[in-house]
Parts: C-alpha cells; sequence; structure tokens
C-alpha cells in the first residue's frame, strides 16, 4: 500500500504536530502510522485554516481532521462494498485492508482509493 496523502494548510510549527495529524488519520481510517503522508503549507491543496497555532494545532484542528478521516473512511467502505459487491456492514478494515466477513474477497484502501480516482 502506497501513502495516504493528507494536506494541511498550515505550516508546521511545533514538534509533533504532523506526527500528532498522522496519527489520528491512521487510527480513524486503520492503517499503519507509516502510511500517511502529512503534506502542509500548500493552500492550493488545502482550506487557508488561517494562521499557526504551534502547539494549540491538534487542539484546534484535530477534531476536524479526525471528522474528515471519518468521512473519507465511509466513502471508501461505499466504494468498497461496491467493487467487493458486499454490503457495508459486511465489511472490516485492518491494517488499510478491507475484508469481507467470512469470506477471503479483500481489498487495500489504497486500490480502493486509486480505482476511484482513475474512475473520475
Amino acid at each position: 500500500m502506497g501513502p495516504l496523502p493528507f494536506s494541511r494548510a498550515r505550516l508546521n510549527s511545533a514538534r509533533g504536530v504532523v506526527t500528532a495529524l498522522a496519527q489520528i488519520v491512521a487510527e480513524e481510517l486503520d492503517v499503519p502510522f507509516s502510511k500517511v503522508y502529512m503534506d502542509s503549507g500548500d493552500t492550493d491543496k488545502a482550506v487557508d485554516q488561517g494562521v499557526t497555532a504551534a502547539a494549540r494545532t491538534v487542539e484546534r484542528g484535530g477534531v476536524q481532521l479526525r471528522q474528515a478521516s471519518a468521512a473519507a473512511r465511509q466513502e471508501l467502505l461505499k466504494l468498497a462494498s461496491a467493487r467487493l459487491d458486499s454490503p457495508v456492514d459486511k465489511l472490516t478494515v485492518t491494517d488499510g485492508v478491507v475484508s469481507v466477513v467470512g469470506t477471503p474477497a479483500k481489498k487495500s484502501l489504497m486500490e480502493i482509493f486509486s480505482a476511484a480516482n482513475a474512475s473520475t
């Protein structure tokens, strides 16, 4: 599985901010932390979030990032449901791989994401 890119408009001005935000994404998507790539400071890729809040970045932006990651997970599960021909409630995600309960059918989140982007 390749890296999952996430963009944020703020620059990293405090130690551990990018790590903490990447951990939130990894936890919410159930992917290995090493597979999350956090792109920072590019307002062409992300909404301008105003001033950098240094150590308060996680406090102020972590909740929104968790919500966005949860929404992304639900959308990826819908796409996986179509690709694996299974209802969403029969799917599980472990270490970035979507599996159909009780069958050998599975696809990585990156495969699902890539296939969806190729068809748009």
